[in-house]
């Protein structure tokens, strides 16, 4: 399942390496993040702490799924093995928050119908 996330929003991911017991594993260096489709969404490692990055879904008419991951070497004791963390992300239009009104092409306006002269009286004739 997706995590779900409006277009335009952000989020912080936290990534944290963990052995096959689920205890702490040891890494060598910092996890390199990835966006499978950074026209839906972007991720930015966070300077401070290089195991959380910002994942920003990119305003626009974009919707869909993406793929964040983190990958870094863990230490497995006689060297180095990658191990990868991924997330799905669903991006989702946001709320409307505009009803936009768009006016046609003016048209002329129906004249109304003349009504019917009255017919004349006729004339007296002769008597």
């Amino acid at each position: 399942m997706a995590f779900i996330l409006r277009d335009g929003d952000k989020v912080p991911v936290a990534g944290k390496p963990l052995d096959a017991e689920g205890n702490d594993a040891v890494v060598d260096g910092v996890p390199a993040w990835a966006s499978s489709d950074e026209s839906l969404a972007t991720v930015i490692a966070d300077d401070a702490d290089p195991f959380t990055a910002y994942v920003s879904t990119v305003p626009g008419p974009g919707v869909g799924v993406v793929t964040i991951t983190a990958t870094v070497d863990a230490d497995v004791g006689e060297g180095t093995e990658t191990i990868t963390g991924s997330l799905d992300v669903e991006v989702v239009a946001d709320d409307a928050a505009v009803f936009n009104l768009t006016p046609g092409t003016p048209e002329p306006r129906d004249e109304p119908e003349p009504e019917p002269e009255p017919e004349p009286e006729p004339e007296p004739g002769p008597l």
